[in-house]
């Protein structure tokens, strides 16, 4: 991408203007879904649609629902558990494959990198980006032992240190239909948060696009203003979490960012 020089209503100073010398502006999409767990469209087709407008990408397999049979007044239809089980199998199954084209699409003009999704009533949402190619699929846990794998993440994990970053996303759903819970939200799991997507924007409640309302109602307190009014520290990100295989589609949410170089260490 070109440097951006000016930014419009600002007087930048001499130290300011220095920085956007130095640094580029890079536009990616790492939370976007196709064929490889439940979604459509191949793996190669959405590399190739990022290679066309992006400078760094993910494709994101759906991995986990740990709470998925938890409440029985959210329970789930016996063949919708089903079709999200087997989603999650296919991903496992696909893996070793998805790892190879990630690491072939990985070049000097686009940055790739891995990432999988965990579905969740109690916590929200959650996408894992990996830093490093070649990363594993955590473990499943043992037959008949509740799944806490999302939980330790939340509780534990520093991005800096493991170079997994976890980060909530459709937030602005209602907490336990799978959006944002500020109470179990760690700024360290996640100093960024994604407020923008196909499912609309939740920078604020009333902000556009409008939600999709697929998975309940919109809360006030679960958007970027909301979780600022608690004392939340985090930056945003966008991304389009289409599932037809095309990473950065125009109007659903690109990130942007700022960089010296367009690398894995600098993205």
């Amino acid at each position: 991408m070109k440097k951006l020089l000016r930014m419009k209503g600002l007087k930048l100073d001499a130290k300011q203007k220095q920085w956007l010398e130095e640094n580029n502006l890079y536009v990616g999409d790492v939370h976007n879904h196709c064929g490889i767990s439940y979604g459509y469209g191949s793996l190669e087709r959405a590399i190739a649609f990022a290679s066309q407008q992006l400078d760094f990408f993910s494709v994101t397999g759906h991995f986990a629902w740990p709470d998925i049979s938890k409440y029985q007044d959210m329970a789930i239809p016996g063949d919708v558990v089903a079709y999200h089980k087997e989603g999650f199998a296919k991903l496992r199954r696909n893996w070793p494959e998805y790892m190879r084209l990630m690491n072939e699409a990985n070049n000097k003009d686009l940055v790739s990198f891995y990432s999988y999704e965990y579905h969740s009533f109690d916590n929200g949402d959650y996408t894992v980006l990996a830093k490093e190619l070649n990363t594993l699929l955590p473990e499943d846990p043992k037959e008949g032992e509740y799944d806490t794998r999302l939980n330790k993440i939340i509780e534990s994990n520093d991005a800096k240190m493991t170079k997994l970053l976890a980060f909530p996303h459709h937030i602005g759903y209602k907490t336990g239909y799978r959006g944002i819970n500020w109470k179990t939200y760690n700024e360290k799991t996640s100093p960024l948060v994604e407020i923008l997507s196909m499912h609309g924007s939740a920078e604020s409640y009333e902000a556009q696009l409008k939600y999709l309302h697929t998975m309940g109602p919109k809360s006030g307190n679960n958007t970027m203003r909301g979780g600022l009014n608690l004392n939340n520290h985090f930056g945003v990100m966008a991304n389009t979490d289409h599932h037809n295989a095309s990473p950065g589609s125009y109007g659903f949410g690109r990130t942007g960012v700022y960089s010296a170089a367009l690398n894995r260490e600098g993205i």
